[in-house]
């Protein structure tokens, strides 16, 4: 993903870990989940942009931990596609 400025992102994870890992292959795993703890993944560059359009697309899979700035984003965004939908 080439689009945006780019970044460190720690997200976590869960569903199939490898696909994850696939799109980034850059990425490492920093913590492993469980049935009940969601995969810890750090990418340790990657566009803002691109990962945001990558982490809509995962739906409720995802979520960022850091940065902070692209977390907020992510909700940022996640709160107007609500807002299309509501009215």
């Amino acid at each position: 993903m080439q689009i945006g400025k780019p970044i460190q992102v720690e997200f976590d994870y869960i569903g199939l870990v490898s696909a994850a890992l696939d799109k980034f292959p850059n990425a490492k795993i920093k913590r492993e989940g469980t049935t009940d703890i969601p995969t810890r993944i750090r990418i340790p560059a990657v566009t803002d942009a691109g990962f945001k359009m990558w982490d809509l697309s995962q739906g409720a899979r995802v979520t960022v931990v850091s940065p902070p700035s692209l977390r907020d984003a992510v909700m940022q965004e996640i709160n107007q596609m609500l807002t299309q939908y509501q009215n």
